[in-house]
């Protein structure tokens, strides 16, 4: 991270780090790891929400979760076991698909 932009860089690893996981054990503890940590910081934010356990809906993006199934899983996995668990988890292509649809559900809650 200390040159400019190395994001792109570091990203277009991903694959590679996905198509090692089931031949190294470097590689799994990699994913297994971000699973566990992106986990947290969704736990963070839903009990600074004050979100329940199943009691909220949860939108995915970006290319790891839109393209890694098996990342999905693990990651729906950790929630799970931190009791912090999402009433319906759905991957979306762009963002604000997801913010779209978790503002329309709330809506047709309300009975708009």
């Amino acid at each position: 991270y200390g040159q400019p932009e190395p994001r792109p860089r570091i990203a277009a690893l991903a694959p590679i780090v996905f198509a090692q996981q089931q031949m190294s054990a470097v590689a799994d503890t990699i994913v297994r790891e971000a699973a566990h940590e992106l986990a947290q910081l969704v736990v963070s934010v839903a009990q600074r929400l004050g979100f329940q356990d199943q009691a909220y809906r949860l939108a995915g993006a970006g290319s790891v979760l839109c393209r890694q199934s098996d990342f999905q899983q693990l990651l729906e996995s950790e929630l799970r076991q931190l009791k912090c668990g999402p009433r319906d988890f759905q991957i979306v292509q762009q963002p604000v698909d997801g913010a779209l649809r978790i503002a329309h559900h709330h809506w047709q809650a309300l009975g708009q």
